[in-house]
């Protein structure tokens, strides 16, 4: 399934790039895949494929989770503020360490960007630069445009009743966790 999404992503940015040739345009966009699988048959996966800064999030009885992490300058910035910031990886974290890393990382994007101030950071979560968060909040590290930046693709747990959303950078920008 992996490798499915991954040729889909390659596809995508193969189209993308003659679009580009032919057109002498600059086109890009980002994008998100989620594959439930294997359906039916218990444990269900979500298999993740992302790539930019497009969102994806569970719902569930414990509330809001990201599926998935942007792939921007602020991010980038963002995590190197975080203890054990090189094992920042979807791929490899559990459902619990996704959601615990996802919360608290959302909570210092919207401290950085909006000023909410959390109790809960540590000196160094919290002494982002606002300046460096907020210039670099869009500008995508990858992306499709024709130049074959691979997505990220991991799988977490899907479980009976939880809920999807796939939304656009700008649902973050303008709602909280509580929202």
């Amino acid at each position: 399934v992996e490798k499915e999404i991954a040729n889909a992503f390659l596809a995508a940015d193969k189209a993308i790039s003659e679009y580009n040739t032919t057109n002498k345009s600059d086109a890009g966009t980002t994008g998100t895949i989620v594959v439930f699988w294997p359906i039916g048959r218990k444990p269900e996966q979500a298999i993740v494929g992302h790539i930019g800064d497009s969102r994806v999030y569970s719902y569930d009885n414990a509330g809001l989770s990201p599926a998935s992490l942007d792939q921007t300058q602020a991010f980038s910035y963002l995590k190197q503020h975080f203890a054990d910031s090189d094992k920042v990886d979807y791929s490899t974290m559990s459902v619990e360490e996704r959601k615990k890393f996802g919360k608290k990382f959302r909570r210092a994007f919207m401290r950085a960007v909006h000023g909410v101030k959390y109790g809960d950071l540590t000196p160094s979560e919290d002494a982002v630069d606002l300046a460096i968060v907020r210039s670099n909040n869009h500008i995508l590290e990858h992306a499709l445009h024709g130049t074959g930046d691979k997505p990220a693709i991991y799988r977490t747990e899907a479980k009976p009743g939880q809920r999807w959303l796939f939304c656009s950078d700008g649902i973050g920008d303008n709602m909280s966790d509580e929202d």
